[in-house]
């Protein structure tokens, strides 16, 4: 079973007893468990909890379960999307198929420089042990500043979301996107069907043409039947940009669903 957490497409934080479930169920149906964090710096309400720590503080069989831990420096906080460098961390694993795991990890390629010397930045941060105070507090500063900027972004667009019609949207946790759905009337899901597309890939499709605005639907991640949903990735720079988009964004919608 694959969990990411923080969430994407959905942006939302795991509590610790969702976290223990998981485990709990994996343990008793002999699953092994891949945990992506790679969002685990954004999180902007609650807090992350780490699927081998909580298996750990768990204890006696549950803490048997087979795992690998997901962490990258091209997402999350970092986003050096164009830095390819990540790592995984094999906990309860065979120890054939560890073996066979260092045999394919041996004969590929790494990653280029930069890849590596972002990820020792990322698992290294810079303290007073090993560089200068003006170092320390650049680094913290840009941190910092990078972490409140997405937060203040998540905030803006949750509130935006409020005010569309036929919206609803779960506060933004964690992570880079908001995943809203949206509710259509029997006219815009009968349109979409003479299309040949689903509703939400039928709304996104006409957003592009018509305000040149790029989402995903949620058809394209699985979701409940007779629900409809768009991912939103809300990293975007400069803040102008984004309430351009989310003025666009609404407006598009207000004629979409007076239209349908």
């Amino acid at each position: 079973i694959v969990v990411i957490n923080p969430g994407n497409p959905t942006g939302n934080v795991l509590s610790r007893s969702n976290i223990e479930d998981i485990i709990t169920f994996a343990h008793e149906k002999n699953i092994l468990i891949i945990a992506d964090e790679v969002y685990q710096e954004n999180v902007y309400q609650g807090e992350f909890h780490s699927f081998k720590k909580v298996m750990a503080q768990m204890g006696g069989d549950a803490s048997q379960v087979e795992m690998v831990s997901l962490h990258s420096i091209s997402k999350g906080l970092s986003g050096e999307c164009g830095l390819r460098g990540g790592y995984m961390e094999l906990s309860n694993i065979d120890p054939d198929v560890m073996a066979q795991m260092f045999k394919i990890r041996s004969i590929n390629l790494c990653s280029n420089t930069c890849g590596q010397l972002m990820m020792e930045l990322m698992t290294n941060p810079p303290t007073l042990d090993n560089a200068s105070q003006a170092t320390v507090d650049v680094f913290n500063t840009d941190k910092e500043s990078s972490f409140g900027a997405l937060k203040q972004k998540a905030e803006y667009v949750s509130e935006c979301f409020k005010n569309m019609t036929n919206f609803e949207s779960n506060p933004i946790q964690g992570a880079l996107y908001a995943f809203p759905r949206v509710h259509f009337s029997q006219k815009a899901i009968d349109a979409a069907a003479a299309a040949g597309k689903a509703p939400d890939l039928y709304y996104a499709l006409k957003m592009i043409d018509e305000v040149g605005i790029v989402t995903t639907p949620g058809s394209g991640f699985g979701q409940l039947p007779g629900t409809h949903h768009i991912r939103f990735t809300f990293s975007v720079w400069p803040d102008e940009r984004l309430e351009k988009i989310m003025r666009l964004w609404k407006e598009f919608n207000e004629k979409f669903h007076a239209e349908h």
